[in-house]
């Protein structure tokens, strides 16, 4: 019977060259799947699709050619419909295509138990043909900024779903007011009162484009009048969290 002996030190040694070995493959890999995203942004071919490119007779690099004008074509078009998958369990209201995007008006469920609120919404999103990927942009719920083909087309939807105070609830808050009463708006809201009331105030964020203005979600300075009853007890420097509410400046009064 043969005795065969282990030296600990030599299998620690052989067990840590595999796992920096299988750590080089990892980091190669994650190497060249980042890479890919990045060559593909500006059009670069992965080294893979060179070499099957360069694999093919002219008879194949012919028809090669004309699928590449024909999905080409099909990237100014907008993607249809059918062609993108529902991966966020959202339910559609509508969509209308424009140039190469279509837009989708979608409510969406959430993951909390027995919320009273689902599903949320409705929120507007656009969706673009890239390859086989179909990138979503967030447009919110209001309509500033899009296409009046779409705007025309999900006006009447929202204002179904979302109902709304109507020309009542505005009565209602204009006799309020008159009474002397002290009417507090936030974000959108404020954009009603100062196109329904006689306010001496101009909108400002509809008349910059995004490169003008552009601010998700930021810390800002504030510099408070504390003069004011509104700004008593606070700073007068301090900080507020900003994101993408309208803001105003005072109108000259006449």
């Amino acid at each position: 019977m043969t005795q065969v002996s282990l030296d600990p030190d030599g299998m620690s040694e052989a067990s840590q060259r595999a796992r920096e070995t299988m750590a080089r493959i990892e980091r190669e890999s994650a190497q060249r799947d980042q890479d890919r995203r990045e060559g593909r942004k500006v059009g670069k071919l992965s080294h893979s699709l060179h070499e099957k490119l360069r694999s093919c007779n002219p008879q194949q690099l012919k028809r090669v050619i004309k699928l590449s004008r024909q999905y080409l074509k099909e990237h100014k078009h907008a993607p249809a419909f059918r062609d993108f998958p529902n991966r966020r369990h959202a339910r559609v209201l509508a969509h209308v295509e424009h140039k190469n995007m279509r837009y989708c008006l979608e409510v969406h469920p959430c993951s909390k138990a027995n919320c009273r609120k689902c599903p949320h919404g409705p929120y507007i999103y656009s969706y673009h043909r890239d390859g086989q990927y179909f990138p979503l942009k967030y447009h919110g719920s209001t309509f500033t900024r899009l296409p009046r083909k779409v705007r025309d087309a999900f006006r009447p939807i929202v204002a179904e779903y979302k109902g709304g105070i109507g020309e009542k609830g505005l009565d209602a808050l204009k006799e309020f007011v008159n009474r002397g009463g002290t009417l507090i708006a936030l974000g959108e809201a404020s954009n009603l009162l100062a196109n329904k009331l006689p306010l001496p105030v101009k909108e400002l964020k509809h008349t910059l484009t995004r490169d003008q203005h552009y601010a998700p979600g930021t810390i800002v300075n504030l510099q408070v009048d504390t003069s004011h009853p509104m700004g008593i007890g606070s700073a007068e420097n301090t900080f507020g969290f900003y994101i993408n509410s309208p803001f105003f400046q005072m109108a000259a009064r006449h």
